[in-house]
């Protein structure tokens, strides 16, 4: 049986507590054939002795590379210039991956000549995985298991997309011969990295299976309520960037469609982040393809959903 090279890209930065388990289930992997790809960003902590001790143990698997701190979307473009693997998956350094994770997303991907397939995942908080939440947030439905859909299908409702690449495996080629790379400089850059990717490509793998288990920390910074002028900003440049991608590449409608809707969706949570409606002209809202009327009764309705939120949870 054909064994294709597998790269796992692992960005580092502070995570001293949780990188051993982290590491733990990609060694632990039942396909044995691939090469981990450590990217050390800069991290102050105890990480890179942990990176260099799992170098020391299992040396010819191990790629371990160490830079400055430039953010998590730097840390993963580096860690692809190192890649040659057939196929691509990027993994957080404090999650946990299902052991038969990886042997599972090849066979299906080789079976199927796939380029891109879709899995799903559990949200845990910190150190106790039977404490699940978000249980159903990035589930597919179990009639799709195993199916392979037209794109435009599955971007047909832009509310079941989800966005973070760790719930998608990918080849190589796609990736590279599109010449997609995470935008620097930005936070929440799989919103727009995802949306690029799946313009790619014209059909899609499904697994109703957790393979993933996503680790909440309280105090990460995609967690943190105190960085919210900055993903506002991210966000908005997020959305112009989207803009761009579709003046520039011709597709179909109904891609077109899902695109127009990650770009409302980006600018609408920046806009509620960063208070500045006001300050929106309809030049810019031209440019987005985006109503005045719609984004200010998004903006009500988010607020008014959040204010009843924190009234419920008080109680």
């Amino acid at each position: 049986m054909v064994t294709p090279l597998v790269s796992i890209v692992i960005p580092v930065y502070n995570v001293e507590l949780y990188l051993k388990e982290a590491l733990d289930s990609i060694i632990n992997q039942s396909y044995k054939n691939l090469e981990i790809i450590i990217v050390n960003d800069g991290s102050t902590d105890n990480s890179k002795k942990i990176i260099d001790d799992y170098v020391h143990y299992i040396p010819n698997k191990i790629i371990s590379v160490t830079k400055k701190n430039q953010g998590l979307s730097s840390a993963r473009n580096t860690g692809l210039k190192y890649v040659k693997g057939k196929y691509i998956y990027f993994f957080d350094s404090d999650d946990i991956l299902k052991s038969n994770c990886i042997e599972t997303l090849v066979n299906f991907c080789e079976l199927n000549k796939l380029e891109i397939c879709r899995f799903e995942a559990i949200s845990f908080v910190n150190d106790d995985i039977e404490q699940n939440i978000d249980k159903n947030k990035y589930t597919i439905k179990s009639s799709l298991d195993r199916s392979i859909v037209p794109t435009e299908i599955y971007v047909s409702n832009p509310l079941k997309v989800r966005m973070p690449v760790w719930l998608y495996f990918y080849s190589s080629r796609i990736i590279f011969d599109n010449e997609l790379m995470f935008e620097k400089g930005i936070l929440h850059e799989d919103e727009l990295f995802t949306p690029q990717i799946l313009s790619c490509t014209n059909r899609i793998g499904l697994l109703s299976e957790v393979f993933f288990y996503r680790r909440i920390r309280r105090n990460s910074i995609m967690n943190s309520q105190s960085n919210n002028d900055e993903k506002g900003r991210s966000l908005r440049k997020i959305s112009h960037i989207l803009v761009s991608s579709l003046e520039e590449n011709g597709r179909n409608e109904k891609i077109d469609s899902f695109i127009k809707f990650r770009i409302f969706r980006c600018f609408s949570v920046s806009v509620y982040l960063l208070g500045d409606l006001k300050k929106i002209g309809k030049k810019e809202l031209n440019k987005l393809g985006i109503k005045h009327s719609s984004l200010v009764c998004w903006i009500w309705l988010t607020s008014l959903r959040n204010n009843l939120g924190s009234v419920l949870n008080d109680k």
